[in-house]
């Protein structure tokens, strides 16, 4: 019989002598009288779990100016799609541009906002549809309506953030106000929202991850 050369590689040793070797994934157990096969291994890739993605803030889309079938239009992204078209973008660029906003999405909703966003922005009247939105009865303790996050700015929620802001060495963005606070995201950022038109913080991005200190 012919012998044909191969390249395997080594798997385990005993004592200097070679006990498995591994070929093609697989491995062969090397004994005196016998060898027989296991397959080897393979390094599994774990699934990222859910809580990673609440670890950075939800980007400022604005204020939700409009509805294109099933799609919310928003302030602020139709402001960068219109900057990216000016710049001659791309439209996988301007795909990417937008899921920025939407970083819980996934790339085939991207392209669908995409070209809600266009469609907007060539006749937005058409394509929109009317909606209304309706203020509640003002609260005891709410200091104003915020027109943005639709929704009254309560003191006790003002105050507990501000108490936050300090905590945090004066630099803090909206999850760690929320885990500091208890309130949740979208209370957070519409109380900081609010503090942010009176000129109590001030606000800077980092990596594209609003950055809040306190100027009082």
């Amino acid at each position: 019989m012919e012998k044909i050369k191969v390249e395997a590689y080594l798997h385990g040793m005993d004592a200097g002598e070679i006990t498995e070797l591994e070929y093609r994934d697989n491995v062969f157990v090397l004994k005196k009288q016998t060898t027989y096969v296991k397959k080897a291994k393979k390094d599994v890739l774990k699934p990222i779990p859910i809580a990673t993605f609440l670890e950075t803030d939800q980007p400022d889309r604005g204020e939700k100016i409009a509805m294109v079938g099933n799609n919310s239009i928003y302030e602020n992204v139709v402001k960068a799609v219109k900057e990216s078209i000016n710049q001659d973008k791309s439209r996988l660029e301007i795909i990417d541009e937008i899921g920025t906003y939407y970083p819980q999405s996934k790339p085939i909703s991207c392209v669908s906002y995409y070209s809600a966003y266009l469609r907007y922005i060539k006749n937005p009247i058409p394509n929109t549809k009317p909606f209304r939105t309706y203020k509640k009865r003002k609260p005891k303790n709410a200091l104003c309506f915020d027109e943005t996050y639709k929704t009254w700015i309560l003191k006790e929620e003002h105050e507990r953030i501000k108490k936050a802001l300090y905590k945090w060495n004066f630099v803090a963005t909206a999850t760690s106000v929320m885990k500091e606070t208890g309130l949740s995201l979208r209370r957070v950022n519409a109380t900081l929202h609010y503090m942010r038109k009176k000129n109590q913080v001030f606000v800077k991005k980092e990596n594209k991850v609003p950055i809040y200190k306190p100027t009082f």
